[in-house]
């Protein structure tokens, strides 16, 4: 009987001992789950409802604890990427809708990894013909290694160069292009992000001022009349050929006040003080 009351003693301290596991192992997985699962849970879905661009959708923290602190490290770095992905949403549509050619070119090869809309249209290629390219297809200048050898050596000191060449476009029409090359280096790989324009219409217009200012030139020389422009806003006196040999006007050095004492010298001295007052208001 004895060993009988010390069986079931036993028994009865084994299934308490059980009871206490089971109880344990349910406090212990609810404090799991209400301590780490759920917090996780609802992390994930803060993080899954920003990526789809949900409004007022905050990785939350639950506790003081190291998944709170994640947490807060977490919603600290979303905001700063969300951050920088609005900057960069907003510099590719600027470059993308650009008036000036935008590329982005392997500096070793030439070969073009980027172009904008501007490219496209300007050189009537599409954007997968451009990404299949490299310069000399359209500037047909650096074919020449010499050239291109040249270029090189005056963007190595400061890593930007300011420069102009010929574009051919697809259809073989040509128009001079203007552009400003900046290297960046990105290792593996140096980069050089091209950025430019087509200049014909300021280079007809030069073209026509200069012809203006010819033909300005023949009819002044040609005339009998002698002729003088004075610049008021920038004090710049001019005069013709012929009025400098009437009035016997040295060619001096030193500008317009050099040449304004010399006609003040020839001015009779009833005149000066109304003609220099004239001048100099």
């Amino acid at each position: 009987s004895i060993h009988a009351s010390n069986l079931q003693a036993l028994k009865a301290l084994g299934l308490t001992i059980v009871l206490g596991v089971l109880f344990l192992a349910f406090g212990a997985s609810g404090l799991l789950r209400s301590r780490v699962l759920l917090p996780i849970t609802q992390i994930k879905a803060a993080v899954d409802r920003r990526r789809r661009g949900e409004e007022g959708a905050v990785v939350p923290r639950m506790h003081n604890d190291e998944i709170g602190q994640l947490a807060e490290v977490l919603e600290t770095s979303l905001s700063a990427l969300e951050t920088l992905d609005d900057r960069l949403r907003l510099l590719s549509h600027a470059i993308q809708n650009s008036s000036n050619e935008v590329y982005i070119v392997d500096a070793r090869t030439l070969r073009v990894s980027f172009a904008n809309r501007a490219a496209e249209l300007n050189l009537g290629y599409s954007n997968e013909e451009l990404l299949q390219m490299s310069v000399p297809d359209v500037a047909h200048a650096m074919r020449d290694l010499d050239y291109a050898m040249d270029l090189e050596n005056r963007l190595a000191p400061a890593g930007e160069l300011r420069h102009s060449y010929v574009h051919t476009r697809k259809d073989g029409s040509e128009y001079p292009f203007e552009f400003t090359a900046i290297r960046v280096n990105q290792e593996p790989h140096r980069q050089l992000i091209v950025l430019g324009n087509d200049i014909s219409d300021r280079e007809r217009q030069d073209a026509a001022l200069r012809t203006s200012e010819k033909r300005l030139q023949l009819a002044v020389e040609g005339s009998s009349d002698g002729v003088f422009d004075f610049d008021i806003e920038h004090g710049e006196l001019y005069f013709s050929e012929r009025l400098r040999q009437w009035m016997t006007l040295p060619v001096v050095a030193g500008g317009s006040d050099k040449l304004l004492d010399a006609v003040f010298a020839r001015l009779h001295a009833d005149d000066l003080t109304d003609v220099r007052k004239a001048f100099l208001e």
